[in-house]
């Protein structure tokens, strides 16, 4: 047998998909479109200026994805397998654990790690224009990369020990949250309370290694050395990580997957409540929607979301207690920006897991037969949908009403500062569209997942599409925001660039939630008959037929 036979099979079978190369050139046309936009920003300022702020937002930006990816790529590579039983078969070849997740690993993140080489050259643009040398840019491409491999092979791990696609995402994205976010900020708040280094703890943070990585070893020999000590830790626990998940992965050779025991919650009553209790108390919801009533028995809020949603919410009304006793100003600072922080980690956190309830659901019921089983005995369309959305209402409604709560704690710091009015008048209008942008891509979320979850075969590439789909145009129009901000703008401009960025991303989170709603209309009854779920011409035609009724009415033609 080959060396990793799985991984020179992914390779040939990606090498002769012709998509690989669209994918590449979409990408890269894309960071050229993205580079371009920045650069016409109107802001006066010196070309070194606008070409080093250029390249540190564009690689912001690769940085967040490859943090991301490995919550979107591997976190159900094997959890898959565990769900049609087939992670055993993989034992009874020559494989080894270590040809499995290599296998894995390439056939899930090849078309990600296409997508950031291929952006490597955009990144070496600035150099072009000076400002930015080249040692940089090849110590930013190294943190990047070096990042995503460490996401993929926590994605990798968690897919390892986790049961379903649901655990193993909310594991990556606390695990890559702890190593970016926490250990950093840890490190930070150890230096200012005990004055002594932390370094060596820090170095572990792929957010310190890609600050240093902007530092040159002249000018900064300190973060270079900290930031070369980060590269090492990092390959080290990547690699340490994939040889943990090869012996690991080999404790499923001698199990029977599918009778595995179901934990508390999934399909049978918690230990210790009544029989009846579900019958009782949820009899009306029953009643009325059935659909929302068997979401809540099989898929209840897990207990890992909850614990970490809610740790989350205490540490940030500890952030703003410790703000409001800061003592000096540069402390407060300090205290709210890291409460900013964990406040955009919860509506992420919050978001992820309603996109995951969303698809997840309706896709196991389409798979093991349960939708065709409810629409047989009478349940329609708008029926399913409605329990859809009211399970997804009753499950979340609290985090959601919590997390507008604590979004209005930090006006308790700005009011002990004596802002002007304009500015006080600016701040509550923020929280308000904060609010207003959660509801909305909250329920976005849901009526996008509920397609995609039709659409797609498995709940990973289903949550992928819908989460991408509604928060991507989001974060791509925040980039020129955060070019205009590192700029210096002025405060009018800023504040008309982010209307045009509100308005522009409810625009288009708009007509993805109206092409989820005509697919929905248009799809269902055809998936339910068996046919496929195809219907890319149906917005088109539902234009044509809005139109038509609009010129020529019910009551007759219209005369002009």
């Amino acid at each position: 047998m080959n060396f990793l036979p799985v991984v020179q099979r992914e390779l040939l079978v990606a090498a002769r998909k012709g998509s690989g190369a669209w994918f590449r050139f979409t990408a890269v046309l894309l960071g050229v479109g993205f580079f371009l936009l920045l650069w016409s920003t109107p802001i006066r300022a010196q070309p070194q200026v606008v070409s080093d702020v250029v390249f540190r937002v564009l690689a912001a930006a690769l940085f967040g994805f490859a943090l991301l990816s490995g919550g979107l790529f591997t976190a159900d590579s094997l959890t898959s397998e565990k769900r049609a039983g087939t992670l055993g078969l993989l034992f009874l070849t020559e494989l080894r654990g270590y040809d499995i997740i290599l296998g894995k690993l390439v056939a899930t993140s090849l078309r990600a790690v296409y997508a950031v080489i291929a952006m490597i050259p955009v990144l070496a643009l600035p150099v072009l224009v000076g400002g930015v040398s080249g040692g940089q840019v090849f110590r930013t491409v190294t943190v990047i990369l070096l990042t995503m491999g460490l996401s993929l092979s926590l994605g990798m791990m968690a897919s390892v020990f986790a049961r379903d696609f649901r655990s193993a995402l909310l594991a990556t994205l606390l695990g890559i949250g702890l190593l970016s976010a926490g250990v950093d900020g840890a490190s930070w708040g150890w230096q200012r309370i005990f004055r002594r280094s932390a370094l060596g703890i820090q170095s572990f943070s792929p957010t310190a290694a890609f600050r240093w990585a902007h530092s040159e070893p002249r000018t900064a020999p300190v973060r270079h050395q900290a930031f070369r000590s980060a590269v090492k830790k990092q390959c080290v626990v990547t690699v340490g990580l994939l040889v943990v998940a090869s012996f690991l992965v080999r404790d499923y050779r001698d199990r029977v997957l599918e009778t595995a025991p179901l934990r508390d919650g999934e399909g049978k009553p918690r230990k210790g409540a009544l029989v009846g209790y579900r019958h009782i108390h949820w009899g009306l919801l029953l009643e009325q929607k059935p659909y929302a009533w068997f979401q809540r028995v099989m898929r209840p809020v897990p207990f890992e979301f909850t614990a970490v949603f809610y740790g989350l919410g205490f540490l940030f009304a500890v952030g703003v207690v410790l703000s409001l006793a800061a003592t000096t100003q540069a402390a407060a600072i300090w205290a709210v920006g890291a409460c900013l922080v964990l406040l955009w980690g919860l509506h992420l956190l919050l978001k992820v897991q309603v996109a995951i309830a969303s698809t997840r659901g309706i896709v196991e019921d389409r798979t093991s037969g349960a939708l065709e089983l409810l629409v047989a005995a009478g349940q329609g369309r708008d029926e399913i949908l409605r329990g859809h959305h009211a399970a997804l209402l009753q499950q979340y409604r609290v985090p959601a009403l919590v997390l507008v709560g604590l979004q209005f704690l930090p006006l308790l710091r700005l009011s002990m500062n004596d802002l002007p009015v304009e500015a006080g008048i600016g701040v509550v209008l923020l929280l308000i569209y904060g609010v207003a942008v959660l509801t909305f891509d909250l329920e976005t979320l849901a009526m996008v997942g509920f397609r995609h979850g039709l659409r797609e075969g498995d709940p990973q590439t289903a949550f992928r599409a819908t989460f991408l789909q509604v928060m991507m145009p989001g974060w791509v129009g925040m980039l020129p925001l955060a070019m205009l901000a590192a700029l210096g703008g002025g405060t009018r401009l800023l504040w008309v660039a982010f209307h045009l960025w509100l308005f522009a991303t409810a625009y288009l989170v708009y007509r993805a939630r109206k092409r989820a709603r005509i697919d929905i209309e248009h799809g269902f009854l055809a998936l339910a008959a068996g046919l496929d779920f195809d219907t890319d011409d149906y917005e088109l035609r539902d234009d044509f037929r809005r139109a038509a009724g609009a010129q020529y009415p019910s009551g007759g033609l219209r005369t002009w």
